[in-house]
């Protein structure tokens, strides 16, 4: 008889039952500076870099700069800022920081040593006109600015720097509507930025952004109201898969408190736990780890804030291997029938819908099943690849990773 090698599960998210701290915000140690909006934040290794921003009425600007370090929730005030400043771009590459643009500092770009601990100015952004609620954000080498305000005036150009040569290059322009305050993050090499405020109004369309080509395509919209002010981040769970979060800001109605997450292999939205402190915008945010952080801002009742957040995900936090048997957890059974080389899911709905993607992110199958019976069978035989990913109806918000042995 032919030897059947087991297939492996790791089942990941509401399948299981995960500990509380999954899919939760907890609040860390408050800033421990003045409460401010319009701040900047860059992310290193286990450390997020905060400062700059502004009071209420942006009078005054600050000038001073922390690290956070999310090991030991603790605060440490770095080399101050060059000069006073706020609603800046930033971004970080290969250990050093840069904030861009701003209120008050033009085109101005400065790098920021963390060893050293000492703030450099470098080339200034060559575009005509400075600006303000620009985005920053990095891919591989190089860093990102993208669109942005002067007075009113909002912009849609994308300008690339080069740690390497201290330069700056201009891209293909953003395809959207000209805009400020919208938010970015990266995943894989790609960038996706989307939402803001243009002449028409707030927005929630999304773009992703491929430097190999230098072009811009249009993705899912943010499934939340049109907004402004949000903030961004993205979580790499290894070199292949990450997911980026956006959430927070003002729409028509006011300050929001709904999250989301974004998966760029399969272009969905879905809704993650709201935000567990006030309602605000115009905060920072950045991930460590496999975690999230974000704090500051302007908050609901007309007052800025310094508290701090982290929020933990579901996506690659939680795991438990499941060998040749049956998990039943949360109304889904799993049933690993490796002899047969079948992925049995049986549910408490008489419908589900079952993609597999593999390591590249590409569908390699999907089906809507509808039985009366309430199980579906997927099989498993003829995979060749030695990782696959399945996602079983997006309310789930939930993974399998299949491996053989």
């Amino acid at each position: 008889m032919k030897k059947i090698s087991p297939l492996v599960l790791v089942v990941i998210g509401s399948w299981l039952n995960v500990s509380s701290q999954i899919n939760t915000w907890t609040q860390v140690s408050s800033l421990p500076s003045d409460t401010r909006q319009w701040a900047s934040c860059f992310s290193m290794g286990d450390k997020i870099y905060v400062g700059i921003g502004g009071s209420l009425l942006l009078s005054p600007k600050y000038y001073d700069f922390w690290v956070y370090n999310v090991s030991s929730d603790a605060w440490t005030q770095k080399a101050d800022f060059p000069v006073d400043l706020a609603q800046a771009a930033s971004f970080s590459i290969n250990g050093k920081g840069y904030i861009a643009c701003g209120y008050t500092a033009a085109n101005k770009l400065y790098e920021y040593d963390p060893v050293a601990d000492t703030w450099t100015e470098r080339d200034t952004l060559p575009a005509s006109m400075s600006r303000d609620e620009a985005v920053g954000f990095s891919i591989g080498s190089f860093g990102y600015v993208c669109c942005g305000d002067n007075y009113g005036a909002s912009y849609h150009d994308l300008w690339r720097y080069d740690p390497a040569t201290d330069s700056w290059l201009q891209m293909a322009d953003f395809p959207g509507e000209q805009r400020n305050g919208l938010v970015a993050f990266s995943i894989g090499g790609k960038a996706y930025a989307g939402t803001g405020w243009a002449d028409s109004g707030f927005k929630r369309d999304f773009y992703e952004y491929d430097p190999a080509t230098d072009i811009w395509t249009s993705v899912a919209d943010f499934p939340g109201t049109k907004r402004h002010a949000a903030v961004a981040f993205s979580i790499m769970c290894n070199e292949l898969e990450g997911r980026g979060y956006v959430g927070l800001g003002i729409d028509s109605s006011g300050f929001t408190q709904d999250f989301y997450e974004y998966n760029p292999y399969t272009d969905t939205w879905w809704q993650v736990a709201d935000f567990a402190g006030l309602p605000r915008a115009r905060l920072v945010g950045a991930s460590a780890g496999t975690a999230g952080y974000i704090g500051t801002g302007y908050v609901s009742g007309g007052v800025v804030d310094n508290d701090f957040w982290k929020y933990v995900p579901e996506f690659c936090n939680v795991g438990t291997v499941i060998d040749d048997a049956t998990k039943t957890a949360n109304g889904i059974r799993v049933i690993n029938d490796a002899e047969h080389g079948e992925l049995k899911i049986v549910t408490d709905q008489p419908s589900a819908s079952v993609e597999l993607f593999d390591v590249a992110g590409r569908k390699i199958f999907s089906e809507f099943f509808v039985t009366p019976r309430k199980e579906f069978t997927v099989s498993t035989s003829s995979f060749t690849e030695e990782i696959y990913f399945i996602q079983i109806d997006r309310k789930f918000v939930s993974k399998v990773f299949i491996s053989r042995q």
